[in-house]
């Protein structure tokens, strides 16, 4: 890649925030949009749905890079949130890159994000931490793909932390740790690509919920499936299907 490895200053990660911000007002939806590493663009706009793609500023993820992304999202607001390709992660040559994601939803808000594969290259070395706050009320629809190296390769290491909390209450915590030294160890993965959707805020409706082996519902509302090596058509039927659940049950 032509823009070098580089170590980020504070100042510089702070500017480098892409933050996506909604709220209610008497005069219809304000949306607030700050461009990081991520430029978020809004695709549709309709009472309070505010559809947005995030689109890559430059060529990210290199070593030293750290990428923030905030949402915030009012009561009662809802964001449609896709990404427009795949995020890569690159040999960092030494260096490490982070990936901070940041989503508080107030009172009834609802946040559905089809998430695009983060594709993690041999050589790359990546630490991704998603934290979620919802109000009581609040829903999310969340689509994470993971996958290890291009084709050939077997990819880099990846080191996820993941906490979602529901009404005060933790609903979810996940580290996950895949260290390429021992990719090729039995039992560690059949393939190259983890899936994940989580639905946190309902129960997913009766007939989807018993539709795979592969979801888990939650001990608070809410349910997780995943899937490895998966057909992406998979994921995108029970990402519609959970989408779906209405706002109240």
């Amino acid at each position: 890649m032509n823009r070098p490895a580089h170590t980020a200053t504070e100042a510089q990660a702070q500017a480098r925030t892409t933050r996506v911000e909604l709220h209610r007002t008497p005069d219809g939806l304000r949306s607030v949009l700050r461009t990081g590493l991520l430029a978020p663009r809004v695709t549709a706009r309709h009472d309070d749905v505010l559809a947005v793609t995030l689109v890559a500023t430059e060529a990210t993820l290199l070593g030293g890079d750290h990428l923030n992304l905030e949402l915030v999202l009012g009561a009662g607001t809802h964001l449609d949130l896709t990404d427009v390709a795949a995020t890569v992660a690159y040999d960092g040559r030494g260096e490490s890159a982070r990936w901070s994601t940041w989503i508080r939803l107030g009172t009834g808000a609802r946040l559905t994000w089809w998430g695009e594969p983060l594709v993690v290259c041999d050589g790359a070395s990546v630490h991704r931490s998603t934290h979620a706050q919802l109000a009581a009320g609040a829903t999310m629809v969340l689509r994470d793909a993971i996958t290890l190296g291009r084709h050939g390769e077997r990819g880099g290491r990846l080191h996820c932390r993941t906490r979602f909390d529901l009404a005060g209450r933790t609903a979810v915590v996940e580290d996950l740790a895949l260290d390429d030294r021992h990719r090729g160890d039995a039992g560690f993965l059949p393939g190259r690509q983890i899936d994940t959707v989580t639905l946190l805020g309902r129960r997913p409706a009766a007939e989807t919920s018993g539709a795979s082996r592969d979801v888990f519902e939650l001990a608070l509302p809410g349910a997780v499936q995943r899937t490895l090596d998966p057909a992406p058509q998979t994921s995108r039927s029970v990402f519609d299907d959970w989408r779906a659940v209405p706002a109240t049950t």
